[in-house]
């Protein structure tokens, strides 16, 4: 249940704040509000919170000497927006409980393209194993070498918009590249049924063009590689090596949509000229 903790948490805050910036600062970890404090769930890797030393159970009590909970709302709710309040780079404090020990931890806030990049960049994509939507063919996800491959991770139930962010990238990758030179792929999650059971996601409904393939990783596989983002796009951009070149979160109604899919596209370019010079 700890997956559908964290997204009740997480769609509790951006509910009730305005549009989200495509990548605003990041602490990097899945939590609970439990009474007056945010308990940590996990601990994103290569992240601000990991570098900090925060571990599983944590009990975050308040936030740069400010305590969390003032009877508005809920501790993680709170937490999640005095974090994005703050700009990467900023040093922030937490008081936490570990157990019956109290310890005031420092962290380095940074962004969701910093820790992707730091975990994920000029490694070869996972061999995961992923069902298309539509044939329901399972595949390894290091078959997309071959062509510069622009994959973007999301809910496909949950995101409202990623089929027009979709859109603009799969249109800028065709005028810029050509179809035959480069594709994008939609990978989202296995749904969960009411006895959670896996079930595969449909596209129907969604928006989503036919001419966009999606797939679906498990829930373990996604969460890795999408920081277990509800409210983005998670783009990646891998090379006809299979290599990730470049990563870039991209919020879908957030102000700087136009702008993000441009340096996605131009490492999408870079990409394929490396590609035509290996030639």
């Amino acid at each position: 249940m700890r997956w559908l903790g964290f997204l009740a948490v997480l769609f509790a805050a951006s509910s009730a704040s305005a549009a989200p910036a495509s990548n605003p600062s990041f602490l990097g970890i899945t939590m609970n509000s439990i009474g007056a404090v945010c308990v940590v769930a996990d601990v994103t890797n290569c992240s601000p919170a990991q570098d900090a030393g925060l571990r599983f159970g944590d009990a975050i009590v308040a936030i740069d000497g400010k305590a969390l909970f003032d009877g508005t709302k809920a501790p993680c709710d709170e937490l999640i927006e005095r974090i994005t309040a703050h700009a990467p780079g900023d040093v922030t404090s937490f008081d936490i409980r570990r157990g019956d020990e109290a310890a005031t931890i420092r962290a380095v806030l940074s962004t969701r393209a910093d820790v992707q990049h730091r975990c994920l960049v000029d490694q070869p994509i996972p061999s995961i194993e992923v069902t298309d939507l539509d044939d329901q063919r399972t595949y390894s996800l290091d078959e997309v070498r071959g062509t510069t491959t622009v994959i973007g991770w999301f809910p496909i139930s949950k995101c409202s918009g990623c089929s027009k962010v979709f859109d603009l990238v799969s249109e800028g990758l065709a005028k810029k590249l050509g179809a035959e030179n480069a594709r994008v792929l939609g990978m989202t999650l296995y749904e969960l049924d009411v006895d959670e059971n896996k079930k595969l996601p449909t596209r129907k409904g969604t928006g989503f063009s036919s001419t966009v393939p999606l797939a679906a990783a498990s829930v373990k596989d996604y969460e890795e590689l999408s920081l277990r983002e509800m409210n983005r796009v998670q783009f990646m951009v891998v090379d006809s090596r299979g290599i990730v070149r470049f990563v870039a979160p991209i919020a879908p109604d957030s102000d700087d949509v136009e702008a993000a899919v441009d340096e996605v596209l131009a490492a999408a370019q870079q990409a394929e000229h490396a590609r035509t010079q290996r030639r």
